[in-house]
């Protein structure tokens, strides 16, 4: 990681919130939200103005506040208080997040002269002057699991979003951690045509990274029984970190593929042709890893299975206005992608919206499926609309 320090941090003050499922929470009137691991459920609130999260497997602890603004000069501010409050310590170190202020903490407190205990914390301006949202994870510092511990806290942290369009890229953080270093050129090659467009320098290992953090706690995870929910988030995730750091090459792509000499007009040809792109991929497995490959990396060339694949082909459709949608199957150890196209071809319904198949490793156009894998039972469908968005 990128960057290194210590520090402390707590709580905050929410207004109409709305408990969308055990794990999925958000204010409607200050609009941010937060996705954590599934193991996760509220075990306490006070008022409106802080709400505590406790997992199921681990001792650790969230906390979560909202201030109004006029009370703070800064998230570095509002974190340093809530240390203060914990009997605790913070160095705070700021940065900006969605052009807007922030700040992230590594928290030491000591609730009483017996224990202390350490962990992690985030504070964000809200948008509209709404004020600060903050969110604290801790655990006991003699913990022997420390390490899960800390990275279950800092996935729980980084899920928080502050308005709609937070839910399409990289958490606050992943951000602090891993700073813009300038552009790196790729050059792709699609249908005949060679399409120049570029990344950051950081972003094939911030989504990696973003990769194995939450691929830890799928296994945890899956340990307890909370496979499907703690794999959708998974995917989810991931695919909300590399979301914006494709949306240069998404613009690169489809401005080259649908202007000038042989323009693709009809949009399903224009999916067709990127499918037929992916399923030229690299084939490489990582088995004794998460066996996915950051979809920045897999994109520049890096050999990547059906998981990246399936997840960048749903990212650029999405970005060239598609509707697009992921599916995985345990039972086939296989995953798809998926988009909403007019013609005929094998489809699969997520929440009434029939997804036309597309299959990233082998030379098939959307809609046809290895028989084999045909029964949609087996398949767990996933769309990336933050819930609360959905209609």
């Amino acid at each position: 990681m990128k960057h290194r320090f210590f520090i402390t941090c707590c709580i905050t003050i929410l207004l109409a919130v709305q408990n969308l499922s055990a794990v999925q929470f958000s204010s409607p009137t200050l609009n941010y939200s937060i996705n954590l691991p599934d193991d996760f459920s509220m075990t306490g609130s006070n008022g409106n103005d802080r709400y505590q999260f406790s997992s199921s497997i681990l001792p650790v602890e969230l906390l979560l506040c909202t201030y109004e603004k006029n009370r703070y000069k800064s998230s570095e501010a509002v974190i340093k208080d809530i240390a203060k409050q914990l009997y605790g310590t913070a160095e705070a170190a700021s940065f900006e997040w969605r052009t807007r202020d922030a700040a992230v903490a590594q928290i030491s407190l000591a609730f009483d002269q017996y224990s202390a205990n350490l962990g992690w914390a985030v504070a964000v301006e809200l948008p509209q002057d709404k004020g600060y949202v903050a969110m604290l994870g801790f655990y006991p510092e003699n913990e022997p699991d420390a390490s899960l511990c800390e990275t279950l806290i800092i996935s729980a942290i980084d899920s928080l979003a502050t308005d709609y369009g937070s839910n399409f890229e990289a958490g606050p953080f992943t951000t602090f951690a891993f700073p813009s270093e300038g552009e790196k050129q790729i050059s792709l090659k699609i249908a005949d045509r060679t399409i120049n467009s570029f990344i950051d320098k950081s972003d094939e290992d911030a989504n990696q990274y973003v990769i194995d953090r939450e691929y830890t706690i799928l296994v945890i995870e899956n340990k307890y029984g909370l496979g499907q929910e703690a794999c959708r988030r998974f995917y989810k995730t991931v695919y909300r970190d590399a979301y914006k750091r494709l949306k240069n090459c998404a613009f690169a792509i489809q401005n080259e593929l649908t202007f000038g000499e042989n323009a693709i007009k009809d949009r399903r040809e224009l999916a067709e042709t990127l499918l037929k792109w992916t399923q030229g991929f690299e084939y490489k497995r990582d088995l004794e890893g998460s066996d996915v490959t950051s979809l920045p990396g897999a994109l520049a060339g890096k050999g990547c299975d059906c998981d990246s694949r399936s997840l960048l082909l749903a990212v650029l459709l999405r970005q060239m206005n598609y509707r697009s949608a992921f599916f995985v199957s345990s039972e086939y150890s296989h995953a798809l992608a998926g988009a909403e196209l007019e013609g005929s071809g094998a489809r699969m319904d997520i929440d009434g919206v029939n997804y036309v198949i597309g299959e990233t490793t082998a030379p098939v156009r959307f809609g046809q499926i290895a028989k084999e894998q045909s029964d949609a039972s087996n398949w767990m469908g996933i769309t990336f609309e933050p819930e609360r968005q959905k209609k």
